[in-house]
């Protein structure tokens, strides 16, 4: 029968290791779903399976505040903005109208 010793050092130094790249893998995981900070700490806690987790959670998208901004189709002066995407209701001096744009491109959201 082989009678093996175990070194503390190694066991503490290859969970510290682990540790390490389950925080670093995760954390990229995450940052590439902007969430970094959970996959940080799901790759801490969990490790590998923390990974898989963090790949099936959905993206986090960025929020835009809602409101009239400069029409980006350049049609109208202002076009309404409702947060997730641009809308038929436009402005001229003030004026409010609706405007078809369902065969144009969409347009990326406003900058703030």
């Amino acid at each position: 029968m082989d009678n093996y010793e175990y070194n503390s050092a190694h066991i503490y130094g290859g969970s510290l290791f682990w540790i390490i790249v389950g925080c670093i893998v995760g954390y990229f995981i995450g940052r590439s779903k902007n969430r970094p900070v959970l996959g940080f700490f799901l790759g801490f806690f969990l490790g590998c399976i923390g990974w898989i987790i963090m790949i099936f959670v959905p993206t986090k998208l960025p929020t835009q505040v809602a409101g009239w901004y400069p029409d980006p189709y350049g049609r109208h002066q202002r076009r309404y903005f409702n947060g997730v995407s641009w809308q038929a209701q436009v402005a001229d001096n003030g004026v409010e109208s609706v405007d078809d744009i369902m065969n144009l491109n969409p347009p990326p959201p406003p900058t703030q």
